[in-house]
C-alpha cells in the first residue's frame, strides 16, 4: 500500500527522515559487508589463537572473531561477543567491554532487532564515555541513531546522529 502524501509542516521532515534512513542503512551496509575492523586474521585462525590466549588477548580476539563472523553469522558472532564481554567484565578490560556490547547490539541490529540492539549499544556507550575516546564514541552513538531509524522513530534517530 502506497503512503498517502502528507501537506503541512510534517511532510518535508517525513521527507528527509526518509532520506536519512537511506543514507545511514546504506553507509551501515557498507560497514558491514566491508568490515570495520582493521585486522584481516581469518576466523579459523582467530579460533587457533584463541585456544591459548587468556585475559585481554582472549578478550581482543573473541571481539575480533565476533567482529568477522557478523555479516554471515549474526548469531554465532553475538556468542563470541557475549563470551568477550563477560571474561572483560570478569577482567576488568574496560575499552574490551564497551566493545563486545557493541558487537551484541550490531548482531542483534543485523537481526532487525532493533530495541534489543540498542540496550547493548548503551551499555556500551556509559563504558566508553567513561574511556573518553572520540571515535568509540561517535561510533555508538551512530549505532543508537541507526537503530531508531530501524525503529522507524526518526526524530529520535536525528537527535542521535547530529
Amino acid at each position: 500500500m502506497t503512503p498517502v502524501p502528507r501537506r503541512g509542516i510534517l511532510a518535508p521532515l517525513e521527507r528527509e527522515a526518509g532520506r536519512v534512513k537511506r543514507a545511514w542503512t546504506t553507509v551501515l551496509l557498507t560497514l558491514v559487508l566491508c568490515g570495520s575492523s582493521s585486522a584481516s586474521t581469518e576466523p579459523d585462525e582467530l579460533q587457533v589463537q584463541l585456544e591459548s590466549a587468556r585475559g585481554t588477548e582472549r578478550v581482543r580476539l573473541l571481539n575480533e572473531l565476533s567482529t568477522q563472523l557478523r555479516p554471515n553469522e549474526p548469531r554465532e558472532s553475538i556468542a563470541r561477543a557475549e563470551e568477550a564481554e563477560e571474561l572483560a567484565a570478569e577482567i576488568s578490560d574496560r575499552a574490551g567491554r564497551a566493545r563486545a556490547l557493541n558487537n551484541i547490539g550490531i548482531g542483534y541490529y543485523l537481526l532487525a532487532e532493533y530495541g534489543r540492539a540498542l540496550g547493548f549499544y548503551e551499555r556500551s556507550l556509559a563504558v566508553v564515555e567513561e574511556l573518553g575516546e572520540p571515535e568509540p564514541i561517535a561510533n555508538v552513538l551512530n549505532n543508537i541513531g541507526l537503530s531508531y531509524i530501524g525503529l522507524e522513530r526518526f526524530d529520535e534517530a536525528l537527535a542521535w546522529l547530529e
